[in-house]
């Protein structure tokens, strides 16, 4: 006997594709209680919208949009990145 199965995982592929992911679980706000910062690359392959993010984060710090970088953000603009993550959770020191 299987698990149900509870988890969907996104990729490009899936992305790409209309009506392969159920809008759900692309686009359902969660309401996520933790401190969330939301840095938005232009190369992405789903920029989140700030209308969306505040509804999905309630406690949002902080949302950026960068200049570059993309998908692999942390290794193709490492520098950015590091500097983007550290304003972003600033506050919480």
């Amino acid at each position: 006997m299987t698990e149900p199965r509870t988890v969907q995982r996104v990729t490009s592929a899936s992305l790409s594709r209309p009506g392969s992911v159920p809008p759900f679980i692309r686009f359902a706000v969660k309401g996520i209680k933790l401190p969330v910062a939301v840095s938005v690359f232009p190369n992405e392959i789903y920029q989140a919208p700030r209308s969306w993010a505040v509804k999905a984060y309630p406690k949002l710090l902080r949302y950026s949009k960068l200049p570059v970088g993309g998908h692999f953000a942390a290794w193709e603009q490492p520098k950015l990145f590091s500097e983007e993550l550290r304003a972003s959770f600033r506050s919480l020191r």
